[in-house]
């Protein structure tokens, strides 16, 4: 098994690599879909696969300095969004539901490019800080992983939204994988709120990558990563579809959340178990 602990050893090239490989199986998955294709609706509600498309460009650009004009979208006709985060992420989408495919994709092209470059020609240390899509000063390391997280959760999206399902056993699937099992210690400590000491251990099985993680509840109430203990107060093993399920929250045409959680296997303490299957989830 392979340690899924954010803290696992990687270069500034390989993080790169990951998030532009994502980005190129995205583009490679749309380059040969016609307008029904296009058009057609993700696994997000309300979002067809050129709204997915076009909300990654935007992210990016803002990584780049870029921002779109003001825009009012139709609120009353956008029932799907729900909250203020749906609203600032619904604008950006809204503003680009009126040009044509080819442009839209232009646009992608040409700030997937721009923005390759600027990471080529950037700091390269991974704790240099640097700036998340929301304003917030992290680490370059944090902006790579969660861009390539959430690039390659999307194009599941758009796969899955296409009957072209894959890129489960990449680079950017594997940084997808550490990102999700990286929010364990949350979840244990403070969604499932279990006790001080108790370990959770987490076994994610192929297809797919394998994955394995666990943490502890600390005396402080904060979740910790450790190695996987001997013996772990509780179990999960699940396969890397379900955890991708459950951990981005998907209802997917094969399978509805209810489905994968019974699919995980839980061993040690079946009550502390159940509450953190139900708790996963870091939705991008």
């Amino acid at each position: 098994m392979t340690d899924a602990s954010p803290t696992t050893p990687v270069t500034t090239a390989g993080l790169i690599d990951a998030w532009a490989s994502a980005m190129a199986d995205l583009r490679a998955v749309v380059a040969d879909l016609g307008e029904p294709g296009w058009r057609a609706p993700s696994l997000l509600p309300g979002w067809s696969v050129g709204d997915i498309v076009a909300h990654l460009t935007w992210i990016e650009r803002i990584l780049l300095g870029r921002f779109d004009p003001p825009h009012e979208p139709d609120w009353a006709a956008l029932p799907h969004v729900a909250n203020d985060l749906g609203r600032a992420t619904e604008v950006p989408v809204d503003l680009r539901r009126g040009r044509t495919r080819a442009e839209v994709l232009g646009e992608f092209d040409a700030t997937i490019h721009d923005r390759h470059a600027a990471l080529l020609a950037g700091p390269q240390e991974l704790a240099s800080p640097a700036t998340n899509p929301f304003g917030k000063r992290v680490t370059l390391e944090a902006v790579l992983r969660m861009r390539t997280f959430d690039t390659w959760v999307h194009g599941q999206d758009v796969r899955l939204a296409t009957a072209r399902p894959g890129a489960t056993d990449t680079a950017a699937a594997r940084v997808a994988g550490e990102q999700i099992l990286g929010a364990l210690g949350y979840v244990w400590a403070k969604r499932v709120q279990a006790p001080v000491g108790s370990t959770l251990h987490v076994v994610v099985t192929p297809p797919g990558i394998a994955l394995e993680h666990a943490v502890v509840r600390a005396e402080d109430g904060t979740g910790v990563p450790v190695p996987p203990p001997a013996e772990p107060t509780t179990t999960l093993t699940l396969a890397f579809d379900d955890l991708v399920q459950l951990g981005c929250g998907r209802t997917r045409p094969d399978s509805t959340p209810e489905q994968a959680r019974a699919r995980v296997r839980v061993d040690g303490d079946p009550a502390l178990g159940a509450l953190a299957v139900r708790q996963l989830g870091i939705a991008p």
